[in-house]
């Protein structure tokens, strides 16, 4: 669908017409997609978006973040909400946009991991696909954590498992969560669980252990990630805010190729 940006006018007005008179009839995943791909004078869609998702998130905030079940999830039958409406769904919980400096950092960050990976690596991948990345700044303080430098820094995490860190997390915090439509792929494979789950295993190296010592945990995690997060991760995220309540979460979703952000 990405594709649909780059068509001529006429043929986005066509879609845009067709959307408008069906809209009503459009299950929630393929409107958050045209809803992405902003397509001329469809605020309407924008509307019906975040009404449905308004609907969604009143239930999904009351069903147990740490649970496991994707009940919900496979009754509403949707994976993702797309770029605009994953950002709608996370500030139901507080999850806001970074400052456009981090976003700029994470450009150039991925950037140079992508020139940095020679030619006998690519060619022995067992498939291409565009690679999907999560990057992860933090910058936090504990009481009781005396080396400060540590609770400071990067992670750089890409979609599947390279054999590197510790893809589902030692402390086992955060849960991934079954989606009806991809309902095989396994979702601790995620770019955003990798990274998020790493950075509570560092924080569990240091003494950051059990909820008393979690809630001292101060200061701010900015998440970066090439494409709209689904809603395992989403969920991943939720949880994330309920561990560390004193430690701000900022997430910025960009689309991939073409740059746009969520």
């Amino acid at each position: 669908f990405d594709a649909v940006q780059m068509l001529n006018d006429h043929l986005r007005d066509a879609i845009a017409s067709e959307a408008l008179k069906k809209m009503d009839a459009i299950d929630t995943q393929p409107l958050a997609t045209l809803v992405d791909l902003e397509l001329p004078g469809c605020e309407a869609l924008k509307d019906l978006l975040a009404s449905r998702i308004d609907r969604f998130a009143e239930r999904w905030l009351a069903v147990d973040a740490f649970g496991g079940s994707s009940a919900l999830l496979f009754e509403w039958q949707v994976d993702n909400f797309g770029l605009h409406g994953t950002g709608l769904l996370l500030e139901k919980v507080g999850i806001r946009r970074p400052e456009a400096a981090f976003g700029q950092r994470a450009a150039d960050r991925i950037g140079a991991e992508e020139r940095s990976r020679a030619e006998d690596w690519r060619k022995h991948r067992f498939f291409f696909k565009e690679r999907v990345y999560c990057y992860l700044e933090f910058s936090l303080w504990h009481p009781g954590v005396n080396d400060t430098e540590k609770l400071q820094g990067f992670l750089l995490k890409e979609n599947s498992f390279l054999g590197e860190g510790t893809r589902a997390g030692r402390t086992g915090l955060l849960r991934s969560t079954v989606l009806p439509i991809s309902e095989l792929v396994d979702r601790t494979l995620c770019a955003e669980y990798q990274a998020l789950s790493e950075l509570c295993d560092v924080l569990d190296g240091l003494g950051i252990s059990g909820k008393a010592s979690r809630d001292f945990v101060t200061g701010r995690v900015q998440l970066w990630t090439s494409g709209a997060s689904c809603l395992s991760c989403a969920g991943l995220m939720r949880q994330f805010v309920l561990l560390f309540p004193r430690v701000e979460l900022q997430v910025l979703g960009v689309a991939r190729r073409i740059g746009r952000e969520a």
